[in-house]
C-alpha cells in the first residue's frame, strides 16, 4: 500500500486529569494511521512550552485527544486562564480532528449544555445546579424527586456512585456536599430518567456533508439498590452488555436527538451524545463526549460503529474506495455484465439477510462477495442497491474536477505509452493535489478518492 506524505501528531497529555486520550488509544490510532501516511508521531503535551513546541513543528494535522492546558497547574480545569488546544491551533492555522473551543467549553459544562438543548426545542431532564460552598435551600430546587446528582464539569462516570439518585432533599445535601470535596466542582441535580440508556456515536462521513450516526443501549448490572449506574467504575471496567437499538421507531428519534444535540452544541468531527428515556420511552439528552474512546472493543464509540455496521474505520475505508472506483470509472470503461458471477452470488446472499429480520452481519458479508473482486457496471448497481438499503453513505457521486481529469488523462497517455517515469510524477502529483489513488486493474487504470 503506497502512504500518503503527511506529517500526523496525536496530541494528548502524559498527565491524565488532561488528556482524553489514554495510552492504549493513541497507540491504536498511530498503529492504524502509520498504515496510511509517512509521518505519524505521538506528541505529549504537559504545558505551554510542549504546545509550541508543536506548533513549531507545523504537522500536516492534529489528531486531538486533550481539551486544554492550564497555565496554573494548581488550579487544573478551573484555571480561568487556561488555553483550549483547538483555539490554540486555530490560530496558527494548524488542522485538527474533533471540535472547536467552543463545542468542547460545552462539552465540559452539563448545564450550558443542557440549556443550548432546551433553546434548541431539544428534550432533556428539568434541572438544577448547587454552586459548591454555597448553602442549598430545599425551595429553590422546584424539581420531582427522584433526583440525579454529578458534577457540572466532569466525564467518565467521575462522581457518580449509589448515592447519585437522591430521594429526599437531605440526601441531594449529602450528595453536592461530597461531590464539592472529592472534585471541587459544582454539582447538576436533574430528574432522573428511569428508562434505558443509549449511547450514539456520531462520525461525520469524510465524502459528504453527512453523519454516520450510530445508536447502541448500555445494559450494566444493577447495584446493590437494584439501579443500573454507569459508574466511573463501571466505565473503567468496560462493563456490562452493549446492543443494539432494533426498534426503528426508538432508533430514529434517538438519532435525530443526538444528531440535533451534536450540531446545537457546534460540534464538528466525532463525538458521542449519551441518552436516556423517561418513562414514557422519550429520549432525553444527557451528556455529550467530544473526544471518545476509539479503542477497539471499548468504550461505547467503537461498540457503536461495530454494533451498526460491524466494520471497522480501516474497513469502511476499503469498502468506499472500492465504490470511488466503480463511480469514477472512465465512460465505457467497465463491462456491463459480470462475468464471474460475484454479483449474483452477493445479491443472493444479501437477499437471504434481508429476509432474515434484516440480518446486518450477514448483509454486509455480501459485499465482500463482490469487492475488488469484480469491476462492472452490474456491480455498481449491486453496490448502490445494498448502499441504499443499509443507509451506508458509501457512494459519493461528486464529480472530479477538470484540472483532475486532465491530469488523469495527461498519467493515463504517459502509462500507456510506458513513459514510467512522467507517469509516476503525474502519479504523485494526483495524490498530492487532489487527494486522488490510482489502482491498475483488469479493466485499466481505476481512481478514488484518498480516505481519511
Amino acid at each position: 500500500m503506497t502512504k500518503t506524505k503527511k506529517h500526523i501528531e496525536i496530541v494528548s497529555s502524559s498527565k491524565s486529569s488532561l488528556s482524553s486520550m489514554s495510552k492504549r488509544s493513541r497507540d491504536s490510532v498511530l498503529a492504524v494511521l502509520s498504515k496510511h501516511y509517512t509521518d505519524v508521531e505521538i506528541t505529549l503535551v504537559d504545558n505551554l512550552p510542549d504546545l509550541n513546541a508543536l506548533v513549531d513543528r507545523k504537522p500536516d494535522l492534529v489528531f486531538l485527544g486533550m481539551k486544554y492546558i492550564p497555565l496554573d497547574p494548581a488550579k487544573g480545569f478551573h484555571d480561568v486562564n487556561k488555553i483550549w488546544i483547538s483555539q490554540y491551533l486555530d490560530e496558527h492555522n494548524i488542522a485538527y480532528t474533533g471540535s472547536t473551543q467552543k463545542a468542547h467549553e460545552l462539552e465540559t459544562d452539563k448545564p450550558t449544555a443542557k440549556q443550548y438543548a432546551i433553546e434548541a426545542g431539544l428534550k432533556t431532564s428539568p434541572y438544577y445546579v448547587a454552586v459548591q460552598n454555597q448553602p442549598l435551600v430545599e425551595s429553590d430546587i422546584v424539581l420531582t424527586y427522584p433526583l440525579f446528582i454529578k458534577p457540572t464539569d466532569r466525564g467518565g462516570g467521575t462522581g457518580i456512585d449509589s448515592a447519585s439518585i437522591a430521594y429526599n432533599f437531605a440526601q441531594v445535601v449529602s450528595k453536592v456536599s461530597s461531590i464539592t470535596a472529592k472534585t471541587h466542582s459544582d454539582s447538576l441535580s436533574e430528574e432522573y430518567l428511569p428508562g434505558r440508556e443509549i449511547s450514539v456515536a456520531i462520525l461525520k462521513n469524510s465524502k459528504s456533508t453527512d453523519y454516520f450516526v450510530m445508536p447502541i443501549e448500555r445494559i450494566v448490572p444493577p447495584n446493590e439498590d437494584g439501579v443500573r449506574l454507569l459508574s466511573i467504575e463501571m466505565k473503567h471496567a468496560d462493563a456490562g452488555l452493549s446492543v443494539t437499538v432494533d426498534d426503528m421507531e426508538l432508533r430514529d428519534s434517538v438519532s435525530a436527538l443526538a444528531l440535533n444535540v451534536f450540531h446545537a452544541l457546534g460540534a464538528r468531527d466525532l463525538g458521542r451524545i449519551d441518552t436516556r428515556l423517561d418513562s414514557h420511552g422519550v429520549p432525553h439528552f444527557l451528556e455529550a463526549n467530544l473526544i471518545p474512546s476509539l479503542v477497539d472493543g471499548y468504550g461505547n464509540s467503537p461498540k457503536s460503529c461495530k454494533l451498526n455496521i460491524n466494520l471497522d474505520h480501516e474497513q469502511m475505508n476499503n469498502l468506499r474506495t472500492y465504490a470511488d472506483q466503480l463511480v469514477l470509472a472512465q465512460p465505457g470503461q467497465l463491462p456491463k455484465n459480470d462475468t464471474t458471477g460475484s454479483v449474483a452470488e452477493c445479491i443472493k446472499a444479501f437477499n437471504e439477510a434481508l429476509q432474515d429480520d434484516l440480518n446486518t452481519s450477514a448483509a454486509l458479508a455480501a459485499i465482500s462477495l463482490i469487492e475488488s473482486k469484480t469491476y462492472s457496471q452490474e456491480a455498481l448497481q449491486a453496490l448502490e442497491m445494498i448502499n441504499e438499503v443499509l443507509g451506508l453513505q458509501l457512494i459519493n457521486t461528486s464529480p472530479l474536477s477538470n484540472e483532475a481529469n486532465s491530469l488523469l488523462a495527461e498519467y493515463q497517455v504517459a502509462r500507456d505509452q510506458k513513459e514510467y517515469v512522467k507517469s509516476d510524477s503525474l502519479r504523485e502529483q494526483l495524490k498530492s493535489q487532489f487527494a486522488l489513488a490510482v489502482t491498475a486493474t483488469s479493466t485499466g487504470v481505476l481512481v478514488n478518492r484518498i480516505c481519511s
